[in-house]
C-alpha cells in the first residue's frame, strides 16, 4: 500500500507559524513536540557536545559540523571507529541493537495529548555507517521505534522518520514508520540511542496527526514544518502474505529428481506476519527426498514454520528448497499454502502450484564412431570416399544422434548424404539409431593441396553412456607427381683407382674413384650410400622407401643398382657410367647414354615397387 495517497492533489504548504520557541506547537492539522539534541539530562560517555570551539582531533575523522547546526551545537557518538563497510568492528562497539547502544535521556518531556506521534531526527551522516539511531519511551524500545535509518541527504543536517527495511522498500525504509504511542498526556521520559558511531544528532521533533489522516505533516529545514494532501499506512493488525511455488525443471525423466521452491513474501507496508505456516502437498506421483531443517514431512506434506515474516523489501524473500523424485509418467502437481496469525488482507495470493511433466526414462546406449577412406595416398586433384560408419551395439535406441565431420585445409566436399549440410565442419542429424544397427555416410571429396591432412569426425546424442569413444580420424596424405625429379647418380668413370685417385674430363670436370660416396636426388631429400657395398635387406629397402611419402623415389636408385650388381645383372658400379653422358666427353656423350639413364632409373623404380609389395605380402 502507498504512504501518501492522493499526491495528484498534494500541495506543498508551509505552516504559518513562528520558529520553534517553545516545545510544543499545536494547530488544527497537528501537534508537534521538539528539543534540542544537547538539553539531555543523562547521556552514555561516548555521547561528545560538539561546537565551534570544539578542537579536531582523530577521533571524528569527518570534522566538525556545528557551523550548520541548530543553535550551534549537536551531539556525536565518538571515537568513530567504523567509518565504511569495509572497517572492522571496534571491540569498544561500532554497531548496537536496541537497549545496548550509547543512549542519551530526556526525562521530562511534555505531550498535551496521548496518542501516535511520528518521530522524526535530523541528524548529519557522511556514509553508510554512521546513519542508525533506536527511539524509547520510559526505558522500553518498541519494535516500530528502533532502527530509524537515513540513505539521502548526505553530507547536511537531513531529517528522517524512516525505520530501516519498512513499508518493502529495503534497507532505506519508507518515511513515517517510526512512532511512539504515548499513554496520557503529561510528561514522559524519552531515550534516544545510536545504531552507530559516528552518529551526529541536532535535534528531535515528535508530531501527531490532527487532519484525519488527510494531510501529512513532515519538518522542512531546521525550524519549519510543512504539509501535504495525503495519508498515513500504518500498523493495522492487517497482512498480504504471497506465496509462489516453482520448480527448477519442466519436464523429468522417471526417476529424475526436481526441486520445488516455495517463495514466501510480505507485501504489506508495516505488519509483521507471526507464526508463518507454509504446506506444500506432493503430487502421489513424487517421492520426498530433502527440505531445509525448519521443515518437516508427513504422508507427503512438507511443513515449513517461521516465527516473523516482515514486510519484505524487493528482491528478498523467505524460500524453501524442497528436494523430491518423480516417479510417474504425466503431469505431476504440487500445491503451496501459506498462512499466518494475522488477518490476511489479501488472501488470493496465499496458495500457489506448480506442474511438471513426467517422461518415460531413456537407457544409456554406448555410440561407437570409425572413419575411413577408401584411399590415403593421393595426388593432386584426386578425389577420394570418406566414409563415416556409426554403431549402436546394444539394445536401445540411440536418440537425438548428430555428427560433425571437420574438413582440414586442403580438401573439399564434393558429395553429401542427404541428411548432412555445410562445407567445413559439415552437420549431419540422423535422429535415431535403432539398437544393433549401424549408420554409414559416404563422403566424396577432393585434394587440392600437398601435405599431410587429418580429417576428423565426432558424434553426439542424448543418451550417450560413454562419451569417450564418440571421435575417430583419417590421414590422407596428398603428393604432386610432377614435381618428383628423376634419380641422378654422380660416380668415378674410372673404378680401376682404388686409391681413391682423382681424374679429369676433357671439359674440367673431376670424378672420384669407385670408393667415393654415391649420391642420389629425390623429394624427401638426399641419401648417402657407398657404391660396391652389399645390398640391403628388404626389409631396409621397403622401411626407406616409405619414409620418402608418396611420389618419389628418395635414395633408392643406388641401393637397388647395388642389388642389380650382386645379382650379376649388371656390373658393380654400373650406374657410374649411367652419369657420364650429359656434358662429360670422358663418358661418351649423346642420345645413347640418355636413354640408358632414363632405362636404368625405370628399372630401378621397378625393383623398388617390386621389393615393397613383396615385403607387405610376407
Amino acid at each position: 500500500m502507498q504512504l501518501y495517497r492522493n499526491l495528484a492533489s498534494a500541495l506543498l504548504v508551509a505552516a504559518s507559524l513562528p520558529v520553534f520557541a517553545a516545545n510544543t506547537v499545536q494547530t488544527d492539522e497537528y501537534i508537534a513536540v521538539w528539543f534540542e539534541a544537547e538539553e539531555f539530562d543523562n547521556k552514555g560517555i561516548r555521547w561528545v557536545l560538539t561546537d565551534a570551539d570544539t578542537e579536531q582531533t582523530e577521533d571524528d575523522p569527518d570534522g566538525n559540523h556545528s557551523d550548520s547546526a541548530s543553535g550551534g551545537q549537536y551531539l556525536e557518538v565518538l571515537p568513530d571507529y567504523r567509518v565504511t563497510h569495509e572497517d572492522a568492528f571496534h571491540p569498544d562497539g561500532s554497531l548496537w541493537n536496541a537497549f545496548q547502544g550509547p543512549e542519551l535521556t530526556y526525562s521530562s518531556i511534555d505531550f498535551p495529548e496521548a496518542g501516535r506521534y511520528y518521530v522524526h531526527l535530523r541528524a548529519y551522516s557522511t556514509g553508510s555507517e554512521d546513519n542508525g539511531a533506536h527511539i524509547g519511551l520510559a526505558g522500553d524500545f518498541p519494535p516500530q521505534a528502533r532502527r530509524m535509518q537515513w540513505c539521502g541527504g548526505k553530507h547536511k543536517w537531513t531529517w528522517s522518520s524512516a525505520q530501516r527495511d519498512s513499508g518493502g522498500n529495503g534497507s532505506c525504509g519508507l518515511e513515517k514508520t517510526v512512532y511512539i504511542d504515548i499513554p496520557n498526556p503529561g510528561s514522559h521520559e524519552i531515550n534516544i540511542q545510536a545504531r552507530e558511531d559516528g552518529f551526529e544528532l541536532d535535534r528531535v521533533v515528535f508530531i501527531k496527526d490532527l487532519s484525519g489522516n488527510t494531510r501529512v505533516c513532515s519538518p522542512n529545514g531546521a525550524t519549519q514544518i510543512s504539509c501535504v494532501d495525503g495519508s498515513i499506512e500504518s500498523a493495522d493488525e492487517l497482512i498480504n502474505l504471497r506465496v509462489r511455488l516453482e520448480s527448477d525443471i519442466a519436464e523429468v525423466e522417471s526417476g529424475g529428481t526436481v526441486i520445488l521452491s516455495a517463495i514466501l513474501e510480505n507485501l504489506d507496508a508495516f505488519d509483521h506476519a507471526t507464526e508463518v505456516v507454509t504446506e506444500v502437498t506432493l503430487d502421489e506421483g513424487m517421492t520426498f527426498v530433502a527440505a531445509p531443517q525448519e521443515c518437516s514431512h508427513l504422508a507427503g506434506v512438507v511443513t515449513c514454520e517461521l516465527a516473523d515474516l516482515e514486510p519484505t523489501a524487493p528482491g528478498e524473500n523467505e524460500t524453501y528448497e524442497i528436494e523430491v523424485v518423480a516417479n510417474a509418467e504425466g503431469t505431476m502437481t504440487a500445491v503451496a499454502v501459506a498462512s499466518a496469525l494475522e488477518t490476511e488482507q489479501f488472501p488470493f495470493n496465499n496458495d500457489s502450484s506448480v506442474s511438471i511433466e513426467g517422461v518415460a526414462s531413456i537407457p544409456d546406449v554406448d555410440l561407437q564412431i570409425e572413419m575411413q577412406a577408401n584411399a590415403t595416398e593421393l595426388n593432386l586433384a584426386d578425389e577420394a570416399q570418406i566414409s563415416i560408419t556409426l554403431t549402436n551395439p546394444d539394445a536401445d535406441d540411440a536418440n537425438g544422434v548428430q555428427l560433425v565431420y571437420t574438413i582440414p585445409d586442403g580438401a573439399q566436399i564434393v558429395g553429401l548424404p542427404s541428411q548432412c549440410s555445410g562445407e567445413g565442419p559439415v552437420d549431419c542429424n540422423f535422429g535415431l539409431i535403432a539398437g544393433g544397427t549401424s549408420q554409414t555416410s559416404i563422403f566424396d571429396i577432393e585434394v587440392d593441396a600437398v601435405g599431410v591432412q587429418v580429417h576428423a569426425a565426432s558424434a553426439s546424442l542424448n543418451n550417450e553412456l560413454d562419451p569417450s569413444n564418440n571421435s575417430d580420424t583419417v590421414v590422407l596424405v596428398v603428393a604432386d607427381p610432377a614435381s618428383t625429379p628423376v634419380a641422378v647418380v654422380e660416380t668415378d668413370e674410372d673404378d680401376s683407382d682404388s686409391a681413391g685417385t682423382d681424374t679429369g674430363d676433357s671439359a674440367g670436370n673431376g670424378t672420384e674413384d669407385s670408393s667415393s660416396e654415391t649420391q642420389t636426388g629425390g623429394v624427401g631429400g638426399t641419401t648417402d650410400s657407398e657404391t660396391g657395398s652389399e645390398a640391403e635387406t628388404e626389409s631396409e629397402v621397403d622401411a626407406e622407401t616409405e619414409s620418402q611419402g608418396v611420389g618419389g623415389i628418395s635414395g633408392g636408385t643406388s641401393e637397388a643398382g647395388d642389388e642389380m650388381a650382386e645379382a650379376g645383372n649388371i656390373p658393380e658400379g654400373g650406374t657410374q657410367e649411367a652419369n657420364s653422358g650429359i656434358g662429360n666427353s670422358s663418358g661418351g656423350s649423346g642420345a645413347a647414354g640418355m636413354i640408358f639413364m632414363l632405362l636404368l632409373a625405370l628399372f630401378a623404380s621397378l625393383i623398388i615397387i617390386a621389393t615393397r609389395q613383396k615385403h607387405r605380402s610376407a
